[in-house]
């Protein structure tokens, strides 16, 4: 995120490191980077050491998830050279609680590479690379720990957003909302296409679970960092076991991955409808209009776009 969190500074989120991670950190100084999550760099003396991610748990993903995905993680990481995990607090869970705050903190090693940006679109060697690196992590036994993917798109959705629509007041609460509102209004007949082929779909892919694997959720540029041995994943907070396009869809070509094209096509309307109700949500309501507002109005707008 662009911004840092309201009431979450450099010195709590230093202090939580010094008493869970690392007690001789000197420095925690925001990164304004990614989306979704919050993160800061945390140094030792002069050195990057850690990476320190406040999480703020949802419904559709609550803390137990969430830690259960980052000590699933940890666990891959024993056999796959390409996962970045958490690292355990001293109390030996994978997140730890923000006095005074709704989200949870968590730490990574900092590591020393290029980091690849969301949108940017693979070159041939980053494709083979991914590619390879998605087949390894597809045949690698589920870890105990592991969540098992489900919808994240309300079955209602289409009602939800009639229903927000019709109610002008709660878009006019923040400075982008009537844009927002706007742009609903006009993509409403699509997105109520789109949902009714996502439940059709939905149905016949959760008949298939013989087939699910381990997934990344989001293996895409953004969630790549290049070092001179490879290219690794990080941003580990999606695993589930789920069916593989759920990872293939972020490669050039998922048809020469072996994606089934019907599931693909699931996968795609997930995520694109997913990031609609989320930016709905957002919008409908009292936001700022900053920096990350901003990023929230471009990605509503892509996620519209692709009908």
């Amino acid at each position: 995120m662009r911004e840092p969190p309201p009431g979450l500074g450099e010195d709590t989120v230093l202090a939580l490191v010094r008493e869970h991670w690392l007690p001789d950190a000197t420095t925690a100084v925001h990164l304004p980077l990614g989306f979704g999550a919050w993160h800061w760099q945390v140094d030792l003396g002069y050195r990057p050491t850690l990476v320190a991610t406040y999480d703020l748990p949802t419904p559709a993903r609550p803390r137990s998830v969430l830690d259960d995905a980052y000590a699933a993680t940890a666990d891959l990481a024993f056999a796959l050279d390409a996962v970045v995990a958490p690292l355990p607090s001293t109390a030996l869970t994978p997140t730890v609680d923000v006095p005074g705050q709704p989200g949870v903190l968590s730490c990574t090693p900092w590591v020393h590479g290029e980091p690849g940006r969301y949108g940017e679109p693979m070159t041939d060697d980053q494709a083979e690379s991914t590619a390879r690196t998605l087949a390894r992590l597809h045949r690698a036994s589920p870890p105990r720990r592991l969540p098992t993917w489900s919808t994240a798109v309300p079955s209602d959705l289409t009602g939800r957003l009639t229903t927000s629509l019709d109610d002008d007041a709660s878009w006019r609460a923040g400075p982008l909302g009537t844009i927002a509102r706007r742009l609903l209004a006009e993509h409403r007949d699509a997105v109520t296409a789109d949902v009714e082929e996502h439940s059709r779909l939905l149905a016949e892919v959760e008949s298939t679970r013989e087939r699910w694997v381990v997934t990344h959720g989001e293996p895409h540029r953004g969630n790549q960092i290049d070092t001179l041995q490879r290219t690794l994943l990080v941003d580990w907070e999606s695993v589930r076991l789920a069916p593989p396009e759920r990872d293939l869809r972020w490669l050039p070509d998922p048809a020469a991955a072996g994606a089934d094209p019907a599931v693909l096509r699931l996968v795609e309307l997930e995520w694109r409808l997913d990031e609609v109700a989320q930016y709905a949500l957002r919008f409908a309501g009292p936001h700022p209009g900053g920096p990350d507002d901003e990023i929230a109005l471009a990605g509503l707008r892509d996620a519209l776009a692709d009908d």
